[in-house]
C-alpha cells in the first residue's frame, strides 16, 4: 500500500512540475496575491475560482482601457490585481456569484474574442475551453461590449461603451476577427489589425513595446509613447501559502437555497521532489506493532490537545461575545450613517433629475421659440410675395385701363372728324324771300286784371 501511494505521489509530482515549468507561475502565487482583493470558491466544474470584491465588476470593461502593443491589443487595467486575471486564465459567469476567474498559466495581452460590426469594434471574455474558431453566437451576446472604431484606444473608453441590443437577431452581419498570434508557443487573438484601424479612422497607430517587471508596482503604467510597463512575477517552483480564508457556498436542498458550513480553502500542493521520494522508498518499512504504537500515541496526543483546547475555546467564545456586544453600538452608528448617506445620495439624485428635467424643458422651449421664429419669418416672406403680386396685378390693370381710354379717345376723335363735313353741307342760312314768307307771330291778348305796359 505504501509503495502504491508513493508511486501516485511521484506521478502527481512529475505532472505538476511539468505544468509549472511550462507556465512559469504557480497557483499559490495567484492565491496569495489575489486573496486580499476577493475570495476563492471551489466550483465543481472549474475547481478553485476567484471572485472579485468589486461591486458591478465586469471583466475587460471596468477600470481599464485598450493599448496597442508590439504583441497586439492589450487590456491595461488600473486595478492593483489586474496583472493576473486579465492576462492569465479565462472568465466564466457563475450563477449566485457572477463573474469568476478560472486560473491559467499562460500569459497573453488579453484573453478575449474580437468582432467588427457596423462601425463598431466588439470584444468579449473567452470562457474556459472555448477555442479560437469561435463564432459570434458561441459567446452570449450580453457579454459583448461595443465601441466605435475611433474610440478603441481612448483612455476613457468607458464613456463610449455601447450595450448590446435587446434583439439578438440584429447581429446578422457581424464579422469575427480571428487575428490569432503565436508567441512563445502561446496562441491568442491579437485583435483588430493595425492597417484596418488606420484605414477606417485615418489615424496613425504606433505600437508600444511591453516591458515586463517583477517589482511591487502591479498597476499597468505607460512610461511614454513607445513603452508600457507590465507586472509579471518571476518564474518560481514553490511559494508559501498565506492564511487560508473560509467561504460559504450556496447549496440547494430540496429545491431551496441554503448556506453550507464554512470550508477551508485548500490550495494546490506544490510538487514533491523526486529525491525526497527516492529517500522515502529506500527507508525500511515499519512492522505492524510499531505502526499500532504510533497510532495509539497520536490518538493520546490528540485527546490531550482537545482537553487543553476546551477552556481556551470557551474563553475565546466569551471574548468574542463581549467584542460583539461592544461593537453593536458602533455598528448601529455605522448603519445610521450609511442610511443618512443613502438619503443624501437619493436627495442629490432627485435634485439632479429635477435639474435635468428643467434643462430639458428649457431646451424644448428654446426649440419651440426657434421654430415659431422660423414660421413667423416664413409668413412674412409669403406676405411680402403676395403684396408684390398684388401690386403687379394693380399696375397691369392700370395699364389696361389707360390703353382702353386711349382707344376710346382715338375712336371719338375719328367719329367727330367724320361727322363735321356732313353738318356743314346740310345747314344753310335762309334767304330774304323765305324770311318774308314766314308767318308773323301775333301776341296773345293780356289776361284780365293785368295791364299791358
Amino acid at each position: 500500500m505504501i509503495t502504491i501511494f508513493v508511486t501516485m505521489l511521484m506521478l502527481a509530482g512529475s505532472y505538476e512540475t511539468k505544468s509549472q515549468i511550462n507556465a512559469g507561475i504557480s497557483f499559490n502565487t495567484f492565491y496569495n496575491e489575489l486573496s486580499p482583493y476577493g475570495r476563492w470558491v471551489n466550483n465543481p466544474q472549474y475547481g478553485q475560482v476567484w471572485i472579485s470584491n468589486e461591486m458591478g465588476f465586469e471583466p475587460y470593461s471596468s477600470n481599464g482601457r485598450w493599448e496597442y502593443t508590439n504583441l497586439g491589443w492589450m487590456w491595461a487595467s488600473d486595478y492593483a490585481w489586474g496583472w493576473a486575471p486579465f492576462h492569465y486564465g479565462r472568465w466564466a459567469y457563475l450563477n449566485h456569484y457572477g463573474w469568476a476567474w478560472v486560473p491559467g498559466y499562460e500569459w497573453a495581452p488579453a484573453w478575449v474574442g474580437w468582432c467588427n460590426y457596423g462601425g463598431y469594434y466588439g470584444w468579449a471574455p473567452l470562457s474556459p475551453g472555448l477555442g479560437f474558431n469561435y463564432s459570434f453566437g458561441s459567446i452570449p451576446y450580453n457579454n459583448w461590449r461595443f465601441v466605435r472604431h475611433q474610440y478603441i484606444n481612448d483612455r476613457n473608453i468607458y464613456r463610449h461603451y455601447q450595450r448590446p441590443a435587446i434583439n439578438a437577431n440584429q447581429y446578422n452581419n457581424v464579422t469575427v476577427i480571428n487575428n490569432t498570434v503565436v508567441n512563445n508557443n502561446v496562441t491568442y487573438v491579437a485583435g483588430p489589425a493595425r492597417e484596418q484601424f488606420e484605414t477606417i479612422t485615418r489615424k496613425k497607430l504606433e505600437p508600444k513595446n511591453i516591458a515586463f517587471t517583477d517589482q511591487a508596482v502591479k498597476k499597468t503604467e505607460v512610461v511614454n509613447k513607445k513603452e508600457i510597463r507590465v507586472y509579471r512575477p518571476a518564474s518560481e517552483t514553490t511559494a508559501p501559502v498565506k492564511n487560508a480564508t473560509t467561504i460559504k457556498q450556496p447549496v440547494r436542498v430540496n429545491g431551496a437555497e441554503t448556506e453550507q458550513q464554512p470550508a477551508a480553502v485548500q490550495p494546490l500542493k506544490e510538487p514533491v521532489k523526486q529525491q525526497q521520494l527516492i529517500k522515502k522508498q529506500q527507508t525500511p518499512v515499519p512492522d505492524d506493532a510499531t505502526i499500532v504504537k504510533e497510532q495509539q500515541q497520536s490518538q493520546r496526543l490528540e485527546k490531550q490537545q482537545a482537553r487543553d483546547r476546551q477552556p481556551d475555546q470557551s474563553v475565546q467564545k466569551e471574548t468574542i461575545n463581549r467584542q460583539q456586544q461592544n461593537n453593536a453600538p458602533q455598528q448601529q452608528m455605522i448603519r445610521k450613517q450609511q442610511q443618512d448617506q443613502t438619503v443624501q445620495q437619493e436627495a442629490v439624485r432627485k435634485q439632479q433629475q429635477n435639474e435635468a428635467r428643467q434643462q430639458e424643458v428649457l431646451r424644448r422651449q428654446q426649440d419651440q421659440s426657434v421654430q415659431q421664429e422660423a414660421v413667423r419669418r416664413q409668413q412674412q416672406n409669403e406676405a411680402r410675395q403676395q403684396e408684390a403680386i398684388r401690386r403687379q396685378q394693380q399696375q397691369a390693370n392700370r395699364q389696361q385701363e389707360q390703353q382702353i381710354r386711349q382707344q376710346r379717345q382715338t375712336e371719338v376723335k375719328q367719329q367727330r372728324v367724320q361727322q363735321a363735313p356732313a353738318k356743314q353741307q346740310q345747314w344753310t342760312s335762309p334767304s330774304a324771300p323765305q324770311r318774308q314768307a314766314q308767318p308773323v307771330r301775333q301776341s296773345l291778348p293780356p289776361k284780365k286784371g293785368k295791364t299791358v305796359l
